[in-house]
């Protein structure tokens, strides 16, 4: 039979989320345990106190370490590099003969961006455009492409910022993130952050 410590942890360590919060001792643990605790009763099929929980996170909280391959891969910073006073259009529609300086195509639309002069042309009633934004794009090394969750290393740092992203766009080697001008030198500052040894 499974207890209430093992399922806590279990319910803890799927989610990296929670596992990150939980050892950087960044959560509220009670307001923790009362949204986990309708999980844990199902588990064990009976009604569990909500002290036990608290009890069980505590304990798990000095010894939980979150999965964190990224310093194995990136053995030394990435090279980022920032392009500012770009635009990004959003259209409902495809767009053929466009010049651009990064494009996705879906069933549902097109998304480019470049420079504002060639992009203008293209707004209209089916689409949205967005000036002056900023692109910033980081290097991934070759040893990342099997590393699940490597994109969220990025976009959960910039989130805890309160940074809006705006569009991402994503190769193997490469991922480039478009915010807005005003956040670009903030975008760089908590990017560039991640790889500062202490």
């Amino acid at each position: 039979m499974i207890t209430v410590p093992e399922a806590t942890e279990k319910i803890i360590r799927r989610s990296r989320y929670l596992s990150e919060a939980l050892s950087k001792d960044i959560i509220n643990i009670s307001g923790l345990a009362r949204y986990i605790k309708p999980e844990i009763e199902a588990m064990l099929i009976k009604k569990v106190s909500l002290s036990s929980i608290i009890m069980a996170l505590k304990r798990l909280s000095g010894n939980i370490y979150p999965d964190t391959p990224y310093q194995e891969i990136f053995k030394i910073a990435p090279e980022i590099t920032a392009k500012t006073n770009l635009a990004i259009l959003i259209s409902d529609s495809n767009i053929k003969d466009s010049v651009h300086f990064l494009e996705t195509q879906a069933s549902t639309g097109t998304v480019i961006l470049g420079k504002k002069e060639d992009l203008s042309k293209y707004a209209g009633r089916n689409s949205r455009f967005f000036y002056p934004v900023s692109s910033i794009s980081i290097s991934i090394p070759k040893d990342a492409i099997d590393t699940p969750g490597i994109y969220y290393f990025f976009v959960k740092s910039l989130a805890w910022e309160r940074i809006n992203i705006l569009q991402v766009f994503t190769s193997p080697m490469e991922l480039t993130i478009v915010v807005s001008d005003k956040d670009m030198q903030r975008t760089l500052e908590i990017l560039r952050s991640l790889f500062r040894r202490t």
